[in-house]
C-alpha cells in the first residue's frame, strides 16, 4: 500500500476547503480535473448512466470548472502536485470508495470516530473528509463540494470512519477523543456505540440508534429520555451531540 509522501491529514482538510472555496463540481470519474469538452465526452463515454444523457447536458454548463468526484476528492489529494497546482493519474491511487475503505487499517463505526480533522467518512458508494468541529466536506452529486454537519440535521448517513490509507496519520490519531460537542440540558444526543450506564449496565440494542433529549446534567452524570420520559444516566463522554 502506497503511503504518498508529503500528504498528510491536515493536508487532506486543506485541500478539501480548496474544492469548497472553489465551488467543485461533481462528475463521476474525476478527481481535480478541469472539465474540458474533451474529457466530458470521454467521462460520458466511460460512465454513460453517471454522466451520459440528461446528466451530460447538466454537466456541460460547468465547462471550465474543476471538477471531482467523492473518492476523487480524497485520491485527487493524493495525487495532487503543488508546483502546477493540478492531479498527476497515478494507477496504484486510483481506489473506489470500497476499495479505499476495505484498505484503510485503522477504521470503526461512525460513532467510534475520533476528533482528528483528516480522517475519511464512509457509506456504502460514497465518502467524505473530516475537517474537525463536527463538519465533514464532501462531493455530492448535483451539488459538487458541499459543507454538511457530521450528525443531525442536513448530515449524510455515514456509517464508518477510517484512516486514507495513502497518508500517514499519527500514531495517536485513531486513539484521539472521541468526536464529542459541549452538551447542555435541552440539547439532542445519540448514544455511543457500546456505551454503558452511568454504574456500568448495560443497554438494550436500540438505544444506540435513537436520538434523546438531555433532561439532566451533574458533572459527568447525564440523564437522557425522549421528550419527559427517562431512559437512562449515561456518562457525558458517551454521548454525541447531534
Amino acid at each position: 500500500m502506497p503511503i504518498v509522501s508529503g500528504k498528510t491529514p491536515n493536508g487532506l482538510v486543506l485541500h478539501a476547503q480548496k474544492a469548497l472555496k472553489e465551488k467543485w463540481w461533481y462528475v463521476w470519474g474525476t478527481f481535480g480535473n478541469v472539465l474540458t469538452q474533451s474529457l466530458l465526452n470521454s467521462k460520458a463515454t466511460q460512465y454513460p448512466a453517471y454522466n451520459g444523457g440528461a446528466y451530460k447536458a447538466v454537466h456541460q454548463r460547468h465547462i471550465g470548472e474543476t471538477v471531482s468526484d467523492c473518492v476523487g476528492l480524497i485520491k485527487g489529494y493524493c495525487m495532487w502536485n503543488d508546483a502546477t497546482d493540478k492531479p498527476v493519474y497515478r494507477s496504484d491511487l486510483d481506489y473506489n470508495t470500497g476499495m479505499m475503505y476495505n484498505a484503510a487499517t485503522k477504521k470503526g463505526t461512525i460513532k467510534t470516530i475520533p476528533e482528528v480533522p483528516g480522517v475519511c467518512v464512509y457509506m456504502q458508494g460514497h465518502v467524505g473528509v473530516y475537517i474537525g468541529n463536527g463538519w465533514v466536506i464532501e462531493c455530492a452529486g448535483g451539488k459538487g463540494a458541499i459543507k454538511t454537519p457530521l450528525f443531525g440535521s442536513g448530515a449524510t448517513s455515514w456509517t464508518h470512519w477510517f484512516e486514507c490509507p495513502f497518508i500517514k496519520y499519527s500514531n495517536t490519531s485513531s486513539g484521539g477523543q472521541v468526536v464529542n460537542k459541549e452538551i447542555s440540558v435541552g440539547d439532542k444526543v445519540t448514544v455511543r456505540d457500546g456505551a454503558k450506564t452511568y454504574t456500568g449496565g448495560s443497554l438494550a440494542s436500540w438505544v444506540y440508534d435513537t436520538t434523546y433529549d438531555v433532561l439532566e446534567i451533574n458533572k459527568d452524570r447525564v440523564v437522557i429520555g425522549i421528550g419527559r420520559t427517562v431512559t437512562a444516566a449515561v456518562n457525558k463522554k458517551d454521548l454525541i451531540k447531534a
